[in-house]
């Protein structure tokens, strides 16, 4: 029988390379929380085969999400599937963000989505059935998934936003990653300066409306503070969320890190073993003083609100 208790999930939102992924690792390694990965993407169902777990398995090839695809999906008719599909596709890229900002579009959306929010709860109960009632950490960052996962009934969604200097976001968005998985070299999209730019503006934008709009209260989190203390950082986000941080380690600059089995993110997710915990601030002395100034001018605004 499926439960319908209460599912707790930290949902993280803003812009990427934001040390969204670490620090969800690093959640997942206290022992109270289960990392998922950008869960969103799951509903792209026609990217199901070419998704990779963060255990470097094919995602539909993995036991841990055959699990779930069974627990949460059995008996999901192909019309529920289309239809997820469409919301998936229709609503929730941040570019169909403005969709959201009007009451009467807003209610329009729910009431078509009222479905797929119930296959969304079965999802995230699934999940949390199989971590042993685990806070799980989505990294979707999207506010408009954000948005209608707080609809979900059964869901206690807290929202945590994560921020980082736009230069140092875009001189990490210009760089190259490669992962060699099964054999094959897959290589994670890299974006320009300019695209960066206007995807930073963008995220701050739709999270800043979000948190207006959340249920429970938020927590914002800038990376530099992180890198500069994650464990106080970490303290805090347990606190926020109401987990236990016991097992919270005196030292995080050098950490093992388990295999976790997330759905997709930045191509960090894969990596195990030692990891260290330091400030990349690569960007202030590799990235053209030109670019520099340019990436601060078209962030202006948002940029100077969060202190950089």
């Amino acid at each position: 029988m499926q439960s319908t208790s209460s599912v707790k999930v930290l949902y993280l939102v803003g812009p990427g390379r934001a040390g969204g992924t670490i620090i969800a690792s690093l959640l997942a390694e206290i022992g109270n929380f289960v990392t998922v990965g950008e869960l969103m993407h799951i509903w792209d169902r026609q990217s199901l085969p070419r998704r990779w777990c963060g255990c470097r398995k094919r995602i539909l090839e993995c036991e841990v999400w055959k699990g779930v695809f069974r627990a949460a999906f059995t008996g999901m008719s192909e019309l529920e599937w289309q239809r997820a599909a469409r919301i998936y596709h229709q609503f929730l890229p941040t570019r169909r963000f403005p969709r959201f900002v009007l009451p009467f579009a807003r209610n329009s959306i729910l009431k078509e989505a009222r479905a797929f929010l119930h296959a969304t709860y079965r999802l995230y109960a699934a999940i949390r059935d199989m971590a042993g009632g685990k806070v799980i950490v989505d990294t979707s960052r999207a506010a408009t998934y954000g948005y209608l996962l707080q609809q979900v009934p059964g869901l206690e969604v807290h929202f945590l936003q994560l921020t980082r200097d736009p230069r140092g976001v875009a001189y990490s968005w210009q760089k190259k990653q490669v992962e060699v998985l099964e054999g094959q070299r897959v290589n994670m999209k890299s974006r320009s300066l300019l695209a960066s730019a206007a995807d930073w503006n963008a995220q701050m934008l739709a999270a800043s409306w979000l948190l207006r709009h959340a249920r429970r209260r938020s927590l914002c989190l800038r990376y530099e503070d992180f890198a500069h203390d994650p464990r106080a950082a970490l303290a805090e986000i347990c606190r926020f969320v109401g987990a236990a941080c016991d097992n919270l380690p005196d030292a995080l600059e050098d950490i093992q890190m388990s295999v976790h089995h997330t759905f997709a993110g930045n191509y960090n997710r894969f990596r195990s073993g030692c990891v260290q915990i330091v400030p990349d601030q690569q960007w202030r002395a590799d990235m053209p003083l030109l670019q520099q100034r340019v990436t601060a001018l078209l962030t202006w605004p948002w940029r100077r609100k969060y202190g950089y």
